[in-house]
């Protein structure tokens, strides 16, 4: 009977778990959307402040962190958009996408020894990329 009594209890505490963690990562989906619609009605405030809620909701999820290095760095803020796209690629350093935002930045930010290595990161992680096979 207490076997039993702690198998319901642990599958209990799992559900929950999981409902948690689903509202946490829809709220950061809604965020990221809502940060992107934001910056393209020409509210950038209002974009990095979605996009930091993005990270507030799922501090684990490079996706948010990305969104706001975009911002930051189409904002003009490109410091803090370097340490976003750093963390971002910190939090999924096996996607070329994050590496790519990455090279953009450190080479408008003037670190082009920086910006080749990440770029070449990204290349490695994903040489079939449409990136790669459209350039001249």
């Amino acid at each position: 009977m207490a076997l039993r009594l702690a198998v319901i209890g642990a599958a209990m505490i799992f559900s929950g778990a999981v409902i948690v963690a689903s509202a946490r990562q829809y709220e950061s989906t809604r965020s990221i959307a809502a940060s992107r619609d934001a910056f393209e009605a020409g509210d950038g405030a209002t974009a990095i402040e979605e996009a930091e809620q993005a990270i507030s909701a799922t501090p684990w999820s490079a996706s948010a962190y990305s969104q706001l290095a975009a911002v930051q760095y189409r904002t003009g803020d490109n410091g803090a958009a370097l340490a976003a796209a750093e963390e971002a690629t910190r939090r999924a350093n096996l996607n070329d996408s994050y590496w790519l935002q990455l090279s953009d930045i450190q080479f408008n930010s003037k670190l082009k020894v920086n910006a080749y290595i990440s770029s070449l990161t990204a290349r490695r992680l994903n040489p079939n990329s449409a990136y790669w096979l459209n350039k001249p």
